[in-house]
């Protein structure tokens, strides 16, 4: 959730020219830019049928799919043949739980918690 991959100069190009971003917009190092302090983290799992193309094999479909969202080969190919959308949104649970709650980013440090309600927000 802290890694941050800055867009190449191609990566920006294309942006400029067709407003896809190619880059994470989202991570907790970049929301330390923006001084994020309180933001919404959407659980979700993908649906399989975002990666699947009757016109190309699973493989190659995963490897286009990645290059448009950059999640990963790998997670693709996994999202391709999971059945359970519930496990998949439970491992997304757990990896945020146990994510790094703690970081330095530019000789300052950051931290994060989760919250059950607004009112541990206020306190």
């Amino acid at each position: 959730m802290w890694f941050r991959k800055p867009p190449s100069a191609v990566t920006k190009k294309i942006h400029r020219l067709t407003g896809i971003s190619k880059f994470s917009q989202a991570n907790f190092s970049s929301m330390t830019k923006g001084k994020a302090r309180i933001i919404s983290l959407s659980l979700y799992p993908f649906e399989k049928g975002f990666f699947i193309n009757p016109n190309v094999t699973p493989p190659l479909a995963a490897f286009l799919a990645d290059w448009g969202i950059e999640i990963g080969y790998h997670r693709i190919r996994h999202l391709q043949k999971h059945t359970n959308y519930f496990q998949d949104l439970r491992q997304e649970y757990e990896f945020v739980l146990n994510n790094r709650q703690h970081q330095i980013i530019r000789d300052e440090s950051y931290h994060w918690q989760l919250t059950a309600n607004w009112q541990e927000v206020e306190g």
